[in-house]
């Protein structure tokens, strides 16, 4: 399966178009009618066939025949695809939180607060980490990992969280974060300075491991691929919207290619009969002149 077909299948895992691919896919292999398939999707008969050529050209089904009437049959490729969608669906409620409604696994953020004192804090020489030159003590608070650095550091490693929304969820991750902070210093009467981001987050693009697994370890602009949790898929930073503007595509393209299409199919069509016109006239003044130089020569 090449590229093409592997940012497809994301396609049809999201948004609208999974709806209506799967919707086309399981008509044609119902032996579903062009009219009924049009009601169900609440489609024009010209939208239809412009997903019909696309899916055509993608060799997710083939065509049988065309006259006096189209008729389709379900591609081997279609049929996996169609499978794939099916498997979606039917995942467990856990999974379609993860991967249906939300779309980023935000992971990798790091923030440190400088203490300036340590108030009433004390290391616990049995519990604490030696690293070279310093220690650190270990704990979790709410899922978060909280190391304390006898160099005067509060670094705290946030967990990963699933979002639509990742300027939002970012924010909401900071705050959590430094409530934590605030509170160990609180606590301890520790004088603690402004939180410092130590890595920005990572945004990874949930079910992007297909696309991943083809494109390797090759970087595509701010898009790199990361296999530290076993799998490949892709990803950026919290400061680049490629990824979002990918999973953008489909809708794009249904909202602003689709119609743009629809109307240039039509000025094609009534420009291939004006054309017809024209020639059906320009026959009928070459056989006119021909009549007249016959007239003529007797």
């Amino acid at each position: 399966m090449d590229i093409t077909d592997s940012i497809q299948i994301r396609k049809f895992e999201s948004s609208i178009e999974s709806y209506r691919m799967f919707t086309i896919l399981d008509g044609i292999k119902k032996g579903l009618t062009r009219q009924t398939l049009c009601k169900q999707l609440n489609i024009k008969n010209s939208t239809l066939s412009y997903h019909l050529a696309k899916m055509k050209h993608s060799r997710l089904i083939e065509q049988v025949y065309s006259y006096p009437s189209s008729f389709y049959n379900i591609s081997s490729k279609g049929e996996q695809i169609r499978e794939i969608i099916v498997q979606s669906v039917d995942m467990s409620q856990n999974d379609r939180n993860l991967y249906k409604r939300s779309t980023f696994r935000i992971h990798n953020v790091i923030l440190a607060w400088e203490i300036e004192s340590f108030g009433s804090f004390a290391f616990n020489e049995k519990l604490w980490k030696s690293m070279k030159g310093w220690h650190f003590q270990k704990f979790n608070i709410d899922d978060h990992a909280i190391h304390i650095q006898d160099t005067g550091l509060i670094k705290i490693y946030c967990p990963e969280i699933y979002t639509n929304d990742p300027p939002t969820a970012l924010a909401q991750v900071y705050e959590k974060a430094n409530k934590i902070a605030n509170y160990l210093a609180s606590r301890d009467n520790m004088k603690i300075k402004p939180m410092k981001v130590i890595r920005e987050a990572h945004k990874e693009l949930v079910g992007s491991e297909k696309i991943a697994e083809i494109l390797g370890y090759q970087k595509v602009n701010k898009v790199w691929i990361d296999n530290s949790t076993g799998s490949k898929c892709l990803e950026e930073s919290q400061s680049s919207n490629d990824l979002e503007a990918l999973i953008q595509m489909p809708k794009f393209l249904d909202e602003k290619l689709v119609p743009v299409i629809e109307q240039l199919t039509e000025q094609i069509t009534l420009h291939l009969a004006v054309m017809n016109e024209m020639k059906d006239t320009m026959k009928d003044i070459r056989e006119g002149l021909k009549e007249m130089r016959n007239e003529i020569k007797h």
